[in-house]
């Protein structure tokens, strides 16, 4: 087995990103396999906090990347199958955690709105 789950997921929620190669902040259209984009662009997924605009370069290390075409690794994260997932939205599954994970919540990735305290 060759796979490297991230120690950050405590069963919160993680950031989103699209990102290039290099883990650098794109435009979240390039990760929009629906739309024409998707090849060669990834989703960062964990504990980056919000606010970060395309140019800012991530730190790998603190997530989990999956290539924006990847129909399954998408879903396993939370994330809807396909189409659009806005830069900041939160994954609510996470990586550290066993199980199917699908709450029925396929909507509303947009917003990435937080609540609680």
């Amino acid at each position: 087995m060759t796979g490297v789950l991230s120690a950050c997921s405590l069963g919160g929620q993680e950031d989103v990103y699209c990102v290039d190669k290099d883990n650098v902040v794109v435009d979240e259209s390039k990760c929009d396999d629906s739309g024409g984009g998707g090849g060669g662009f990834f989703f960062l997924i964990g504990a980056f906090g919000g606010g970060y605009g395309p140019g800012t370069r991530l730190d790998g290390s603190r997530g989990q990347r999956i290539s924006s075409t990847d129909r399954a690794g998408r879903e396993r994260a939370g994330l809807p199958g396909s189409g659009r997932v806005s830069n900041g939205s939160k994954s609510t599954s996470g990586f550290g955690k066993s199980g199917s994970g699908d709450s029925g919540n396929k909507g509303g990735w947009g917003g990435g709105s937080k609540s609680g305290g």
